[in-house]
């Protein structure tokens, strides 16, 4: 991306952002919780829309026509294959270039490495989030703690464990 691009890209978001703001700024003597809920929605609003656009920029670059397999073998460019991320913004899904190596028979997408998705195919940051509150809570209350604290993390109690104890043997 040039300089250029880069400029135009956030003052796309700043003009959308302050759109919101001017929309949904809320009333003089507004309540305390009123005027902490807008903040807190504004700052989701802004994570995610970053957060897709710039995931989605990353999982579409393509390394050229070829890429290094596991093998030893160089895989060659087929098509793009779609994912959905388990992101601390929440579900996002990107399209990822995908290689196939003829020697080997396997094929792997780099942004999944660039990324380094875990299990379920979380972000790190989700990942964290997740072994935190599993080590606060039991698993089956896990999701309901997520909703309590406004997070927007979506994982099934499966995926929850299986995160969390990713991230334990990784510890």
């Amino acid at each position: 991306m040039t300089p250029e691009e880069h400029q135009r890209r956030i003052r796309e978001v700043a003009e959308r952002l302050a759109e919101r703001l001017a929309e949904q700024w809320p009333e003089p003597g507004a309540d305390i919780n009123d005027l902490e809920d807008f903040a807190e929605r504004m700052g989701r609003d802004v994570q995610r829309e970053i957060g897709e656009r710039t995931l989605q920029e990353e999982a579409e670059r393509k390394e050229g026509n070829q890429s290094a397999c596991r093998c030893g073998g160089a895989a060659t460019y087929q098509r793009y294959h779609a994912l959905t991320l388990a992101t601390a913004a929440g579900r996002v899904r990107v399209r990822r270039a995908y290689y196939h190596c003829a020697g080997c028979g396997q094929g792997h997408c780099p942004a999944d490495a660039r990324f380094r998705l875990g299990t379920s195919n979380t972000t790190p940051t989700a990942q964290a989030r997740l072994a935190v509150l599993s080590a606060l809570e039991p698993y089956v209350q896990v999701a309901a703690l997520v909703r309590q604290l406004g997070l927007p993390l979506e994982l099934d109690l499966k995926s929850t464990e299986r995160v969390t104890q990713a991230v334990g043997v990784q510890l």
